[in-house]
C-alpha cells in the first residue's frame, strides 16, 4: 500500500485499509464529450499523406543504391531495414531513424501519429535525402506533407503534448506510452515535492470468516521496499481508515496479537529492515496514523506492518440496493510500482471478478463506491485486475519473499493449512499520487438491514 489506509468494504458495509496505490482503468466512468470528427478526419489525413511522402523519400534512398531502405510496410510496399543502416544510409541519428521506422510501420493514422518524430526533425530527413539523390519533386512533397503535420500541432492541438493527449485516446498502444511516461513524470515531481519516495509498495486485504457471522474479519498487510526521505524534514505519514462507521464487535490489533497503537507491535519485523524504520503511531476515532520516525537522507528502508481487524466488514446489503462490498489502497506515498492485492476466502462473496475503480481525492477525499456522487471522480486509466486462481497464487516478481508474508499474515487469524482463497491483483507502474484504487464486489442481500 501506499498511503495505509484501512480498507472499506461495501455499500455502507465497508472497511478498507489504506496502503496502496493507485491504478485503474474505472468501471463505469463518465466520459468526456466526443471529440470533434473533423479533428480525426484532419489527423487520419495528415497521417497518410505524411506517412506517404516519407515513405517515399527512403524508399527512394533504396532505389539510388543504399539497399533496400524502408521496413515501412503496406504503407509504401518497401524491404525491411533496422535503424542503423538507415541512419548510416542518411547521417541521421539512430534514434530519430527507429521512431521514423516504427511511425511508418504501424497501421493506423493515431499510432503513426503519435510515434512520429517532431517536424524539424522530420525535415532534417528531408534534407539528407535529396542530399543522398532524391528527386526534388520528392522532397517537396515532404516538406508539404509536414508542413501540414505542424500546422496540426500547433493550430489544432496547441503543441505536442496535448495533440499525443488526443492521439491516445484513438489508439490503445499511445495510450499506454503516453500514459506511463505522464505518470513517471508525477512521480519525479511528487517525490522531491512531497520529500519522500519507494520502489515497491504493496497493499494486501485478506478477507475472511469470522465468529461474527453478520461480519467479515480482515487482515491488511502494507508494506514499503526502499522507503527513503528525499528531502531533510519531510514527514512520511500513512492512515489506515474506515469508510463507513460499522461497531457490533469490531476490534482492531496488530498481526502480533499487541495493541495497534504501540510501534513495537505492528511494524512486521521478520519482513522489515534491520534495524526497523521507527514509526509513531496514533488512533483517532476509525483512523490509525502512523508516521515515519527521523532518519538519513536516501538512506531506503523496507517497512511491513499490518493490522488484524475483527467483525470489520458486514456481510450483508440491503436487497435491490445495489451496493457492492469494495477494498482500496490509497497513493500516500510517490513509489514506483504499486501492487494492490485481494484474497477472499473460499465461499465469501460471488464468485465474479471485481470491479477496478480509481478516484481522484484531491477535492472530496476518500470515495464510497455506492456513493454515485463520486462517479464524476473516477479516472479513465488503463489499468485492469488479473485475476490470482484458486487457491490463489501469491508469488510476486517484486518482492521475492512475498508468498511467505501471506502465509503467515493468513495464519494471523485462520488456519492456512485448512482455509483457501481466490484472488486478485492490480499492479501499476508510478501510480498516481493522491489516487485511491478500488476493488468492489457483488456482496450478499438480506430483506432488512
Amino acid at each position: 500500500m501506499v498511503q495505509p489506509g484501512r480498507g472499506s468494504s461495501g455499500g455502507d458495509v465497508g472497511g478498507s485499509v489504506g496502503g496502496g496505490s493507485a491504478g485503474g482503468g474505472s468501471a463505469g466512468v463518465a466520459r468526456a464529450a466526443t471529440i470533434d470528427p473533423s479533428l480525426r478526419r484532419e489527423v487520419e489525413a495528415v497521417a497518410d499523406a505524411l506517412g506517404r511522402a516519407m515513405g517515399e523519400l527512403i524508399e527512394g534512398v533504396g532505389a539510388l543504391g543504399g539497399g533496400p531502405v524502408g521496413g515501412v510496410g503496406e504503407r509504401t510496399g518497401g524491404g525491411t531495414v533496422g535503424p542503423t543502416a538507415l541512419a548510416g544510409a542518411l547521417g541521421i541519428d539512430k534514434v530519430l531513424a527507429s521512431r521514423l521506422l516504427k511511425a511508418l510501420r504501424e497501421r493506423d493514422a493515431a499510432s503513426s501519429l503519435h510515434a512520429m518524430p517532431g517536424p524539424e526533425p522530420l525535415r532534417r530527413v528531408a534534407r539528407a535525402c535529396v542530399a543522398r539523390g532524391v528527386h526534388e519533386v520528392v522532397g517537396l512533397r515532404a516538406s508539404e506533407a509536414i508542413a501540414r503535420y505542424e500546422a496540426l500541432i500547433r493550430g489544432r492541438a496547441g503543441d505536442r503534448s496535448r495533440l499525443d493527449a488526443v492521439l491516445s485516446a484513438w489508439a490503445p498502444s499511445a495510450r499506454r506510452e503516453f500514459e506511463l511516461r505522464r505518470k513517471q513524470s508525477l512521480f519525479r515531481a511528487m517525490s522531491e515535492v512531497r520529500g519522500v519516495r519507494a520502489a515497491f509498495s504493496h497493499a494486501t486485504v485478506i478477507v475472511g470468516r469470522g465468529q461474527n457471522e453478520e461480519a467479515f474479519d480482515l487482515v491488511w498487510v502494507n508494506g514499503y521496499r526502499s522507503l527513503c526521505r528525499v528531502r531533510p524534514g519531510a514527514v512520511v505519514k500513512f492512515a489506515s481508515r474506515r469508510v463507513v462507521p460499522w461497531s457490533h464487535g469490531r476490534s482492531v490489533r496488530a498481526l502480533s496479537g499487541g495493541l495497534v497503537t504501540d510501534p513495537g507491535q505492528v511494524v512486521f519485523r521478520p519482513f522489515s529492515s534491520v534495524p526497523p524504520p521507527v514509526v509513531r503511531v496514533e488512533q483517532v476515532e476509525d483512523t490509525v496514523q502512523y508516521v515515519l520516525g527521523d532518519g538519513p537522507v536516501g538512506e531506503g528502508k523496507n517497512l511491513v506492518y499490518g493490522e488484524v481487524c475483527i467483525a470489520e466488514v458486514p456481510r450483508r446489503v440491503p436487497t435491490g440496493s445495489g451496493r457492492r462490498g469494495f477494498f482500496f489502497a490509497e497513493v500516500a506515498v510517490p513509489c514506483e510500482v504499486l501492487q494492490f492485492d485481494v484474497l477472499i476466502q473460499d465461499g465469501l462473496y460471488w464468485d465474479e471478478g471485481p470491479e477496478l475503480s480509481i478516484y481522484d481525492t484531491s477535492f472530496e477525499g476518500v470515495a464510497n463506491v455506492n456513493d454515485r456522487r463520486r462517479d464524476l471522480d473516477r479516472l479513465d486509466l488503463l489499468e485492469s485486475v488479473e485475476s490470482l486462481g484458486f487457491p490463489a497464487k501469491v508469488r510476486s516478481g517484486d518482492m521475492s519473499e512475498y508468498g511467505r508474508l501471506v502465509e503467515v499474515a493468513i495464519g494471523a487469524r485462520w488456519d492456512y493449512e485448512r482455509t483457501w482463497f481466490r484472488g486478485y491483483r492490480c499492479r501499476i507502474d508510478y501510480p498516481i499520487y493522491g489516487t485511491q484504487v478500488v476493488m468492489s464486489f457483488k456482496a450478499e442481500e438480506e430483506e432488512d438491514w
